[in-house]
């Protein structure tokens, strides 16, 4: 891989990790403990729960889908090339950093709890 091409994608993975932790830390756990309040729809975890499942990803893309096989042939094909080649960088972002924030950690001795 370019070197430039390769440090603008690591940039790009450090400035997601950087956003997603500052509004998970910063935002949504104040709001959540009620300590700010961010406009966020929802009060606790557990509506924040709920409005998730409700944000049906899967419906979006196939009504965009759907958009696509009206467009004429070939500027359908390219459009949907595009948006699933974007789709899939950014998706392999959030893949990227949920493997790391999911990898094992150790923990030094005298942090370890007995459960």
């Amino acid at each position: 891989m370019n070197p430039l091409l390769s440090f603008l994608a690591n940039l790009q993975y450090k400035f997601l990790k950087w956003r997603v932790n500052r509004e998970i830390y910063n935002r949504i756990m104040a709001h959540n403990r009620g300590n700010d309040c961010h406009d966020y729809p929802f009060m606790d975890r557990e509506q924040m729960l709920k409005l998730t499942e409700m944000l049906d990803v899967q419906a979006l893309l196939d009504d965009t889908e759907a958009c696509i096989a009206q467009m004429p042939t070939g500027y359908g094909q390219a459009f949907r090339y595009i948006m699933h080649r974007n789709l899939c960088q950014q998706l392999l972002r959030y893949h990227q950093l949920a493997k790391w924030q999911a990898r094992p950690r150790t923990v030094p001795a005298a942090y370890a709890t007995k459960a």
